[in-house]
């Protein structure tokens, strides 16, 4: 009879404790050179309409994909969304777009995610995450890299592995790039 009574009371308090937390929407902060376009996160999703077909792309760590990439546009805006499989969190986010002989490069030759058109860090991971780039800040059609930091967490949210995905395409450098021309509204 006590165990049972310290049973409930343990079970008690534990629902209590987990009801009573709220999990915070993940922190988005761009820093970046040149400044960054705009950026929506965690829940955030393309628009319900779009111009035209979608581009999509598999987001690969090697050769194996672990989310994908869907590349569209409305009559304003060009969307990147990153949608991540099962178990992957999103943990940062680095774009460019434009040609990919203009990708920064650091003095080893590699491309320099730092210099990317577009950074931001996800505060504690997402499992989606939507770039959207005003299309009046670019070409009607542009070379886009996309890569991210990832990670697969435990059951009390601690990373246990992360390492970077890059949207798959044409082999560029230490990356890839996937070229997207702008769909026309009619």
């Amino acid at each position: 009879m006590m165990f049972q009574r310290l049973l409930t009371v343990l079970v008690l308090l534990c629902a209590v404790f987990f009801v009573g937390c709220e999990k915070e929407l993940a922190e988005i902060s761009s820093e970046s050179t040149p400044t960054p376009l705009l950026a929506s996160g965690v829940g955030s999703h393309a628009p319900d309409s779009h111009c035209g077909s979608t581009q999509s792309a598999n987001l690969l760590h090697e050769s194996t994909s672990e989310g994908s990439v869907q590349i569209l546009n409305n009559s304003s805006d060009l969307y990147m969304v990153l949608d991540m499989n099962h178990g992957f969190f999103i943990d940062a986010v680095y774009a460019f777009y434009g040609e990919s002989s203009n990708a920064p490069v650091d003095s080893e030759g590699n491309l320099s995610l730092e210099e990317f058109s577009f950074i931001a860090s996800v505060g504690e991971g997402a499992s989606s995450f939507t770039i959207q780039v005003p299309l009046s800040e670019i070409s009607s059609c542009n070379d886009l890299m996309v890569a991210a930091s990832v990670s697969q967490r435990n059951v009390f949210g601690q990373v246990t592995t992360s390492h970077m995905v890059w949207m798959d395409g044409t082999d560029f450098m230490n990356g890839f790039y996937l070229s997207s021309c702008v769909q026309s509204c009619n």
